[in-house]
């Protein structure tokens, strides 16, 4: 044969072989996709074409379903579309390509290969079944979405043994989810419920991407690994996220907290540190419960709920922690530095040893305020009442301890004139001084702090002056009186004389009871409705110390019943500079509504007091026997039918237990009794021994149907709000308060008004009305249309209530509020006519009615009108 025919024949044969391989190829593709079922409890190859339902060796385009049971080694690199475990393993040193979706639908089931790729994986086995996908060399483009999907109350899990790796997609319904190594979703997760931990103490961590977003809702979920957040957190659920021992939380990016639960949730329970250094958001409907020790670098806004956790601390090295209408309950909070500042409660104090508290709106903590030589406080002043404020109040002991560098600076073209006074703290004790006070006020205003108050103001004008009353409980015809104490924060001796204390006209001087710094007898005379006692001899109070001094009074025995303040005025000279000083309705006595005289205890001991009277029971006492006649005071008659006699005891001021006291049969006749005559006799009882806290007074409650007393409170939240009353009662213990409240509104589109300034205030001596009296000002039972009526007219007469003294007479005991996003105001008053005053900018200024409490008022409701004036500049209103 020639080259020539041998070279074609042999390109004849190529061509041959080369149009068989494409036949066969045809033949191979052309083969319909299948699904391949391994069976159940059955062991071999993944090549065992022979064991697969389909006959053949599954290939890229088959769906693979493996029984309970079975076990396949996986002998051989392979692709396939989808595959289902219902149960059983596949294991293998080679890799398995699943171009579908992966799931995991039975009991346990493991897949554990090396090099494999699983875009898509669904974990739903049954309940409290195991599922493992183990695979050191998964594929980088693995886990684009994964979802966990236990049956409700399941206690299996699902575990990804990979090393560190990131999930587009996680969805995270139901069940367990541990890993080995760390975890970062870059895209979406949705955690319904479920957790997410470490397998095995493993040191894996979970990150959620700086591109990712995270929605926890509705919660139940928990957290057993440390959680990095670099992308977005939003909590939207009423149920808790609960975290175990190691369930840390470190928050680069924002965390929104918007939960809505019935009461409370949780976040927490591990006693582990949740550290900030970006944004933390709470926006929560009622208390989030933080068990955490909070460390704060970054920025935590607090604009509505509770954040809430007692026994954790609060700790801000750095950023700034703003209260917009939230609050912090049972931390306390430590500050190193960044800023604190707005308007809201922190309950458990502040001690501030480094950082900066602004005080730009309505800031009350409880506890104490410590500021150390490392804080600073800084109060920006706009006008007059313009200002920020912190109180510090009760329980906790309400104290002030000042130290550092105060920043006082007036702004937007307010000037301060000499002898003005800026009350930026209150609280019951007031100690230290600032080592520097700097800003544009200074060195002309610097700050002081002294009897429960720290002040801005010029060094001849800084004296504070308190009053107090011996007992805050008067009784019609004995004696009572007050203290009135003068502090000088200064350097420079201060000087004190003409001292008028303002007392109603039912109560007389008690001749020669003046002790302390002043002893001398007062000018007594009356002027505008009240007693002046002027005590003109002086004295004088050297640099950093404080004088008292005391005066008796004698109550009328008609004195009426209500609350009684007084009022000060002291003339102060440092440096030949002589400033007045005046403190309007403070150090109220009580004259409550109670029992006649002749009262008899056990053996027959009387006791003649006409107002409440206070037993003491002996620690080792098995009872007390009590005898009490009963008569309406005169200038409350008609009291009508009696009701009950109950004798009230107050528990560490945390409630009240009752007693009831009969009518005594054995009575000497007294005719006539009844509401005819204002006698009702004598009653009695026995107060047993056990039960009560020995020691504590108890007093007597008459239950008058025309003038029932409230004998039984409700101590939550931050004010005392008396159970079961009917209306047209009078003020007994100290204090019972109500409402007025309301909200404020846009007159045009009746929209809320954020940030109105809405003050409170009191004529003072007036009395609401009671169902069968007319007196100074009408109830929500006397106002025209009785109840569901409207409130018309507007009030006058009145002053500003004075917040920060004891007893409380306001609750919250601020005064002004700035109203929030709902435009609410509201405080809990003690009886008595009240009105407010509404102003905000870009509005025309209110004044609202006055109403009478009790009953409670809620519906004291206002609209604005907008001014709407072309070329007009209005200055924020910051509350003083």
């Amino acid at each position: 044969m020639s080259l020539k025919r041998s070279v074609l024949c042999g390109a004849l044969l190529m061509f041959a072989a080369f149009i068989g391989l494409l036949s066969f190829s045809s033949r191979v593709a052309a083969r319909p996709a299948v699904i391949c079922t391994w069976p159940n409890s059955t062991t071999g190859n993944w090549t065992d074409a022979g064991t697969w339902s389909c006959g053949v060796v599954p290939g890229p385009a088959d769906d693979v379903s493996v029984g309970f049971g079975g076990v396949i080694n996986l002998n051989a690199s392979a692709t396939i579309n989808n595959l289902t475990m219902i149960g059983g393993t596949i294991s293998g040193t080679n890799a398995l390509t699943v171009t579908g979706l992966m799931q995991f639908t039975g009991f346990a089931a493991t897949l554990n290969t090396h090099g494999s790729r699983l875009p898509q994986i669904l974990s739903a086995p049954t309940s409290g079944a195991i599922v493992t996908v183990k695979d050191p060399a998964l594929t980088a483009d693995s886990f684009n979405a994964v979802t966990i999907s236990n049956p409700i109350g399941s206690n299996g899990a699902t575990i990804l043994d990979v090393g560190p790796h990131s999930i587009d997609v996680l969805t995270l319904q139901n069940g367990n989810l541990n890993v080995t190594g760390d975890l970062t979703v870059t895209q979406i997760m949705s955690w319904t419920s479920g957790s997410l931990g470490a397998y095995a103490n493993s040191p894996a961590k979970f990150t959620l991407a700086s591109t990712a977003v995270m929605t926890i809702s509705p919660g139940g979920v928990y957290l057993y690994l440390p959680l990095v957040n670099d992308g977005t957190i939003t909590w939207q659920g009423p149920y808790n996220l609960t975290a175990g021992p190691k369930g840390s939380w470190v928050n680069h990016g924002t965390f929104n907290i918007n939960t809505t639960p019935a009461n409370q949730v949780t976040l927490g329970q591990s006693f582990v540190p949740f550290t900030n250094t970006g944004t933390l958001r709470v926006n929560a409907l009622n208390n989030v419960n933080f068990d955490y020790d909070l460390f704060n670098y970054g920025q935590v806004e607090l604009n509505s709920g509770v954040l809430n956790r007692g026994g954790n601390n609060y700790t801000q090295r750095a950023g700034h922690t703003r209260l917009a209408g939230g609050s912090l309950s049972s931390f306390r909070l430590y500050l190193y530095g960044g800023a604190l500042s707005g308007s809201g409660i922190i309950t458990s104090g502040i001690e501030n040893r480094g950082g900066t508290v602004m005080l730009t709106g309505l800031l009350t903590t409880t506890g104490t305020y410590l500021q150390s030589i490392t804080g600073t406080l800084q109060v920006t002043l706009t006008g007059a009442t313009n200002f920020g404020v912190m109180n510090v109040i009760q329980p906790g002991g309400g104290n002030i301890n000042i130290d550092g560098t105060l920043i006082a600076n007036a702004a937007n073209g307010y000037s301060p004139a000499s002898g003005d006074r800026f009350k930026i703290m209150t609280g019951v004790t007031a100690n230290g001084a600032f080592q520097q006070s700097t800003g544009n006020l200074a060195p002309a205003f610097g700050g002081y702090a002294g009897l429960g108050e720290v002040i801005v103001a010029e060094p001849n004008n800084a004296a504070l002056v308190q009053a107090r009353p011996f007992d805050v409980r008067g009784v019609r015809g004995d004696d009572n009186g007050y203290t009135i104490a003068v502090f000088n924060p200064t350097t420079q001796t201060l000087t004190v004389n003409n001292v008028t204390a303002y007392i109603p006209i039912s109560f007389t001087y008690k001749p020669t009871s003046t002790v302390g710094a002043i002893t001398t007898n007062p000018f007594d005379f009356i002027s505008n409705g009240k007693r002046n006692l002027t005590f003109s001899s002086g004295f004088t109070v050297t640099a950093g110390n404080r004088r008292d001094f005391s005066f008796g009074v004698v109550i009328s025995n008609v004195m009426p019943v209500g609350s009684h303040p007084l009022s000060v005025d002291a003339n102060t000279v440092v440096n030949s500079q002589s400033r007045l000083v005046k403190l309007i309705d403070v150090a109220p006595i009580d004259i409550p509504l109670g029992a006649a005289s002749n009262l008899a205890l056990g053996g027959g001991t009387v006791i003649t007091q006409g107002g409440a009277t206070s037993i003491l029971i002996p620690r080792s006492s098995p009872g007390v026997n009590i005898r009490v006649r009963i008569t309406c005071p005169p200038e409350l008659q008609p009291c009508g039918n009696l009701l009950n006699v109950f004798v009230a005891q107050e528990v560490n001021g945390r409630g009240v237990t009752s007693f009831t006291l009969q009518l005594d049969p054995n009575q000497n006749p007294l005719p006539p009794l009844g509401p005819q005559s204002n006698d009702y006799g004598f009653y009695k009882g026995l107060i047993p021994g056990t039960g009560v806290l020995p020691g504590v007074p108890l007093k007597l409650y008459p239950d008058w149907d025309a003038r029932r007393p409230c004998i039984a409170y409700d101590f939550s939240g931050f004010g005392i709000r008396p159970i079961g009353c009917v209306g047209g009662g009078d003020p007994i213990g100290i204090p019972q308060l109500y409402d007025p409240s309301g909200i404020i509104r846009d007159a045009d589109t009746l929209q809320p008004i954020v940030g109105a300034t809405v003050t409170l205030q009191r004529v003072p001596s007036a009395l609401p009305d009671t169902p069968s009296l007319t007196r100074d000002c009408r109830t929500i039972d006397t106002r025209p249309g009785g109840i569901g009526g409207v409130w018309t007219g507007t009030a006058g007469g009145g002053i500003f209530e004075q917040p920060g003294f004891e007893p409380a007479q306001i609750s919250p005991n601020v005064n002004p509020q700035i109203t929030g996003a709902d435009g609410r105001y509201g405080w809990n008053v003690v009886t008595g006519c009240w009105y407010v005053t509404v102003s905000a900018q870009g509005y025309a200024s209110k004044i609202s009615p006055l109403v009478g409490v009790p009953p409670e008022v809620t519906d004291l409701d206002l609209t604005l009108d907008a001014l709407n004036l072309p070329n007009k500049v209005y200055l924020p209103l910051v509350l003083k």
